[in-house]
């Protein structure tokens, strides 16, 4: 029995496991980058709070810094959300991004839009400006004088 099992065995292959930090998302939206020359569009393929997945029509050298403005639309309402960022890998013609600049506010945003459109809501301007409104974010404490305390 143990040969049958041994006879198989080089013919199996395993995968790795593909861990990622965040769940991408197929959003409906637009990508404008901008590089030192000139400006052009790629198709989003896919998005994250980590990065972007992108088809461009050029080859994007890796390592390469960009300002990303993705362009999404809300109901009517036009929204860009600015970030810059860095081009990672480029296979079968997918080119991966990630942010490496993306203000805490517009993270925010771009985390309530994915959860909205991943859980089938509809993401709507009440809902951006609830967002927009919280204070989620620890401010740093003062520091004391040096001279204020001290130890005996």
């Amino acid at each position: 029995m143990s040969s049958a099992i041994s006879s198989i065995a080089p013919n199996v292959v395993h995968e790795a496991v593909d861990e990622r930090q965040h769940v991408r998302s197929k959003l409906p939206a637009r990508v404008v980058l901008s590089g030192a020359d000139d400006s052009f569009a790629c198709e989003l393929q896919d998005i994250s709070l980590g990065g972007l997945g992108l088809r461009c029509s050029r080859e994007l050298p890796q390592g390469a810094l960009y300002d990303a403005a993705i362009q999404l639309e809300l109901n009517q309402v036009a929204l860009t959300i600015d970030a810059r960022v860095k081009v990672i890998a480029e296979r079968g013609g997918l080119t991966g991004v990630e942010f490496v600049e993306l203000e805490p506010r517009k993270r925010d945003i771009l985390r309530y839009l994915l959860s909205a459109y991943l859980s089938g809501e509809i993401a709507d301007v009440n809902g951006l400006f609830n967002v927009m409104q919280r204070e989620n974010y620890i401010k740093q404490r003062k520091q004391s004088q040096s001279g204020a305390r001290t130890r005996l």
